[in-house]
């Protein structure tokens, strides 16, 4: 039995299985993945937009947080590839140091 907004109604096996299957359309797992890379040459903010929206750009990434002092930048996101993220590294004008 359903309530809503105080209408109560019995759904029948076919409507929650329906109702089942369109649920699980939007549920979509996600495995986030948060990996800090090591970035050489960077030097001040206008690096660390650059290599954000360079990095940005790669499919997955959902986050990503650079700090030029310490030459580190971390992205997060799902289905990240390591390879997809030294590339953009590279083609800002960076160099890649790897994965701290």
């Amino acid at each position: 039995m359903f309530c809503v907004s105080r209408l109560a109604f019995r759904a029948s096996p076919n409507q929650t299985s329906r109702l089942a299957a369109r649920l699980s359309l939007r549920t979509k797992e996600v495995h986030m993945t948060a990996y800090t890379l090591i970035v050489k040459g960077m030097t001040c903010g206008g690096c660390e937009a650059a290599i954000t929206s360079a990095l940005r750009k790669v499919e997955g990434v959902r986050e990503v947080k650079a700090d030029h002092l310490a030459g580190r930048v971390v992205v997060e996101g799902d289905g990240m590839e390591l390879d997809a993220l030294r590339v953009a590294v590279e083609d800002a004008g960076y160099d890649w140091g790897g994965v701290a």
